[in-house]
């Protein structure tokens, strides 16, 4: 309470001299009060219903009732209970009833010297319940919205898990539009499409629920045609509540029905790659939750569609070193231009290993280049036994490797490169040097995580070869 403000009390009790005694007490006592008197239960009721107060007075006996009465109807304001009766039993049922707290007069008037201690402990009481309300209510709150959060992490798992199961494009995109109406908390329909930008139109690369007037209704879909191609035009989301009455819906086709649009561009460095559909039922207007977590969807299927189309792209190419069986120079540095991009954009940790083999020169001189050619087979055999299926392989050149390692810091590609080193140590007639880095913040492309990992490969067989070196920011700084 604050101490400055006049306690608001109502005073119930038909004694007008009982009445006088608290007024003068409280005043003697300082204690700042505004004293409302009423007499009886229903004017006492009126005065709730018409006033806000801190604190009723009851007394026991009253014209109408008893104060017992009283208590059963008063809501959201502490009560005392006063009884001249002297029954500890009346007090118990009063504290049973909802009263704060209880005094019995006394001839002396000797209660009334115990009424503003009391009068204090019952507001201080009171206060702390609301406060506790309060947290009650923010906790309640609060439960709510993770259960809200996790509801949407759930679907975007979901999504997630579906995306991840393959790399083909076909494949990726039907399984997202199925993956949809089965997550609750988007209340889509069963009804969706894809398109992906091919050079200046949209080709319809995958749908669910339309038929066969809706496909051909949108062959040869133009950017900036109908909403689709809006949205792949500008790059911006489109939401639509009906399409019998939007200009902008310009395609039509036999038994097309009313209803609503979702449109999403998918993105990929800031490029649209594509575009997302969904149906609504007419006249509804998706939350703002949906929307944000649509969008979520989308931008995960950007990339994934963009790394879909970078891999049929590849598996057009030869992109293989013919002698190991590894990934050649220029695979892995599409690899590792996508896998940077990545980790730029999530922040996630993203390593490289280059590796040589020791005095391969004279390994040549002695054994011949077709022992040579072996020698690279099976230390290539090594390389892939060691790595996990998410790494990336190749031979980099003549007698260097070079290793990806998606998700993994200097600590783990630093194991990964000793594990690597002991085995071909073991089970070769050579050793090999090995340098690694990992990406950070401050780099500024692909070519400057390779240079570093060479780096430190350099320091490595500076050091007396046989070695994994690790790659230190500061050190190269301090002898620069």
């Amino acid at each position: 309470m604050d101490e400055k403000r006049r306690i608001r009390i109502l005073s119930v009790d038909d004694d007008r001299v009982a009445q006088m005694a608290i007024k003068r007490t409280l005043a003697s006592r300082g204690l700042l009060c505004e004293i409302t008197e009423a007499r009886t239960i229903e004017e006492a009721m009126r005065l709730l219903v018409a006033n806000s107060y801190d604190l009723v007075l009851v007394d026991y006996l009253l014209p109408d009732g008893t104060g017992l009465d009283l208590l059963e109807r008063i809501r959201d304001t502490p009560a005392i209970f006063i009884t001249g009766s002297g029954d500890e039993g009346v007090a118990v049922r009063a504290m049973k009833g909802g009263a704060y707290d209880y005094l019995i007069k006394d001839p002396e008037g000797g209660y009334l010297e115990l009424l503003p201690v009391t009068i204090e402990k019952a507001l201080r009481t009171y206060q702390m319940e609301q406060e506790h309300r309060s947290y009650e209510k923010k906790i309640v709150r609060q439960n709510a919205e993770l259960e809200e959060i996790n509801s949407e992490l759930a679907a975007l798992y979901e999504i997630s898990s579906t995306i991840s199961r393959t790399i083909d494009l076909k494949s990726l995109l039907k399984g997202v539009l199925e993956t949809l109406p089965r997550v609750n908390i988007l209340k889509v329909e069963d009804k969706a499409m894809i398109f992906t930008v091919e050079d200046n139109g949209l080709r319809l690369a995958a749908h669910t629920g339309m038929g066969d007037d809706f496909v051909r209704a949108h062959e040869g879909l133009k950017l900036g045609e109908c909403l689709c191609g809006l949205s792949a035009q500008t790059g911006e989301a489109i939401l639509s509540t009906n399409s019998h009455e939007d200009s902008r819906h310009t395609i039509h086709y036999p038994g097309m029905t009313p209803h609503g649009h979702v449109i999403l561009p998918l993105k990929a460095a800031d490029r649209v790659v594509g575009v997302m559909c969904i149906y609504m039922p007419v006249g509804v207007e998706p939350s703002e939750q949906t929307v944000k977590l649509l969008t979520s969807i989308a931008d995960q299927l950007g990339v994934a569609v963009n790394n879909a189309r970078l891999f049929e792209q590849t598996r057009n190419m030869s992109l293989q070193d013919p002698l190991t069986g590894l990934a050649n120079r220029r695979h892995m540095h599409m690899e590792l231009e996508r896998n940077l991009a990545v980790a730029q954009r999530y922040g996630t940790p993203l390593s490289v290993v280059m590796m040589d083999i020791d005095h391969f020169k004279e390994y040549n001189d002695t054994y011949g280049h077709l022992e040579g050619d072996r020698l690279l087979v099976e230390i290539a055999r090594i390389i892939s036994r060691e790595t996990r299926d998410a790494d990336f392989a190749s031979r980099y050149g003549g007698e260097e490797f070079l290793m990806l390692l998606p998700e993994t810091d200097l600590v783990g590609a630093y194991s990964i490169a000793e594990r690597i080193r002991k085995a071909v140590e073991q089970e070769t007639r050579v050793t090999i040097s090995l340098g690694v880095s990992a990406y950070h913040g401050g780099m500024k492309n692909a070519e400057e995580l390779i240079n570093t990992a060479d780096e430190a490969l350099y320091r490595a067989k500076q050091n007396g070869r046989n070695r994994v070196e690790v790659y230190q920011a500061k050190l190269a700084e301090e002898k620069a």
